[in-house]
């Protein structure tokens, strides 16, 4: 058994503000799906939130799923006024302290869930979930030159010609706390060196360089050998190009039985959020998780009854009001 956590720090964020309310049942049934899942396949599964979380996900009960839940940690977190732009901070944060008791972890995202056991690979001191590929010349790139957020004697300590690596599975098994804390050391100085706080790319595109950018290149640097879930690399520009999600990986999802196996294996919400407000993308989604938990937890309908309705609901109407602090 592996010890899973969520962190979860609730803020307004506005990226999802102008999304309808109504839409957050769907982020919360995913979230139990994922502990769910965790549940059966892996092992005990923990919280850390803020308490601005915790009480979002009590209006469904939901809580009462976890064997532990923390919310000092996050609701202490330090650089609030930044959390806005470095989002992934609280997940870092929380893992510095999971590290301190636990050697070996999984933190996941609270809409990722993992169908199968034994998808966690253990050679390797962690494990991630998958390579991103970027061209800085070639299309879209959400992925740019360190000099953005650190001065240049901080750059050169570190070998950035290592992809990035998605970090929506985070297994970590040996040199846990060293790379851990070496990561949570070098992230704080870029939040508080803050540079160009006002640059576009540094506004969209902070929480990630912290996280995915910077932890694979601070693991080099410390000799960390790790790995990733899918043998797939994701192309980063495919993310608004027209490309079927077959040909956005590296080698293709559909190229061989293993792939296919992985990708059947592992579901994740994250990139399809932005396409919440295509009616028709919005109902699959809710199907899709629906028929997930439905299938593998038969009866669950009925103990989270009204999270259900809500979802059903919104399978069942083509547009949903805006949320009321915004209209």
């Amino acid at each position: 058994m592996i010890n899973g956590y969520h962190t979860f720090y609730k803020f307004e964020n506005d990226f999802w503000k102008n999304n309808p309310e109504e839409w957050d049942a769907i982020d919360v049934l995913a979230q139990l799906t994922s502990i769910l899942f965790w549940k059966k396949n892996y092992g005990p599964i923990k919280l850390y939130a803020n308490t601005d979380h915790l009480n979002h996900i009590k209006k469904y009960g939901i809580e009462q799923e976890y064997d532990f839940i923390d919310t000092d940690l996050l609701d202490s977190i330090p650089h609030k006024d930044k959390a806005s732009r470095y989002w992934s901070f609280s997940k870092i944060h929380a893992a510095k302290e999971i590290a301190k008791h636990d050697t070996e972890f999984c933190i996941i995202d609270t809409d990722l869930w993992l169908k199968e056991p034994g998808l966690l690979k253990t050679d390797c001191d962690f494990t991630a979930f998958h390579e991103e590929w970027f061209d800085i010349n070639k299309g879209f790139n959400n992925y740019h030159d360190a000099i953005n957020w650190m001065d240049q004697h901080e750059v050169d300590k570190f070998d950035w010609s290592c992809w990035p690596i998605n970090c929506a599975i985070m297994h970590f098994k040996n040199r846990t706390q060293e790379l851990i804390n070496t990561w949570y050391d070098e992230v704080t100085k870029v939040i508080l060196l803050d540079k160009n706080p006002d640059c576009q790319k540094n506004i969209s595109n902070s929480a990630i360089f912290v996280e995915q950018r910077m932890l694979p290149t601070i693991a080099n640097k410390l000799g960390v050998s790790y790995n990733t879930i899918k043998p797939n690399s994701f192309l980063v520009r495919s993310f608004k190009d027209k490309v079927g999600w077959n040909n956005s990986w590296v080698p293709p999802l559909y190229s061989s039985e293993e792939s296919i196996r992985i990708e059947k294996s592992i579901a994740h919400v994250w990139g399809k959020r932005i396409k919440y407000r295509h009616d028709g993308f919005r109902r699959r989604i809710i199907h899709s998780i629906i028929m997930d938990i439905t299938t593998t937890f038969p009866g669950i309908h009925t103990k989270y009854e009204t999270l259900f309705k809500e979802c059903h609901d919104l399978l069942n109407i083509p547009s949903v009001s805006v949320r009321s602090d915004e209209s």
